[in-house]
């Protein structure tokens, strides 16, 4: 038997078709409840294709690192989100209402499910065994030999060695050390493809009461429980 005074969820959503980066989309939500609980946008976004042409050379992203995953893309995806009845301003927020949000009210026991769910990527923790040099490729680091010179006898702190390497092949250790370890050229021709967006689905869970709790909601509180978030910018 239901208690009195519950209220229900039930999930619906509604899909989005031919949406890219850098536009507006607007999604009409069909009022099944009472109230909106929450909501909750499911964005499923290609990996950028990317092609590069080094010297005479070309090169397959598989060869090189040419882009990396930025910090929570969840919480940047959206510049503004508005929410407007009969095209009446209602509430809207900004992106960094989620960092705020993240930083001042999510637990420590629950920022990896936020995490994951802002597309945000949590280290794992591991060991490796010691490389065995013999089958080790790349890094390929030049060898050296290091000469200590005598230092002049000067009273030095606590704590405190001055020693100075030097390489006997040559002195410019850019040369000796950066370009054994990962040789350099110049990447011409590099192109990137736009990330394209195959899945936008707006997940809103509706609320429903019973006709006397829907009653003091309408009679007593209005629209005071409207979230209305100032924002400041600075030119």
């Amino acid at each position: 038997m239901e208690a009195p005074g519950a209220a229900l969820k039930e999930y619906f959503k509604q899909s989005a078709n031919n949406v890219t980066l850098g536009s507006e989309i607007a999604i009409p939500i069909l009022h099944y409840g009472d109230f909106f609980a929450d909501m909750v946008a499911n964005i499923v976004i290609h990996s950028p294709t990317t092609s590069l042409t080094r010297g005479t050379k070309s090169f397959t992203p598989t060869d090189v690192t040419l882009y990396r995953h930025c910090d929570y893309p969840g919480e940047q995806i959206f510049d503004e989100v508005r929410f407007e009845v009969s095209s009446n301003p209602i509430d809207s927020c900004y992106s960094e209402a989620y960092v705020i949000h993240r930083q001042l009210h999510v637990p420590t026991d629950k920022i990896i499910a936020w995490n994951r769910c802002r597309d945000q990527e949590d280290p794992f923790t591991g060991v490796a065994p010691v490389l065995d040099a013999n089958s080790t490729t790349t890094p390929v680091t030049a060898p050296g030999v290091r000469q200590l010179p005598d230092l002049e006898a000067e009273p030095q702190g606590p704590g405190s060695r001055f020693v100075t390497f030097r390489l006997t092949q040559m002195q410019n250790l850019y040369h000796q050390i950066i370009n054994p370890a990962a040789q350099t050229d110049d990447a011409k021709d590099l192109m990137f493809s736009t990330p394209q967006i195959s899945t936008f689905d707006l997940y809103i869970s509706n609320m429903f009461v019973p006709p006397e709790v829907h009653g003091i909601f309408i009679d007593r509180v209005v629209f005071t429980l409207i979230c209305v978030q100032r924002r400041q910018t600075h030119t």
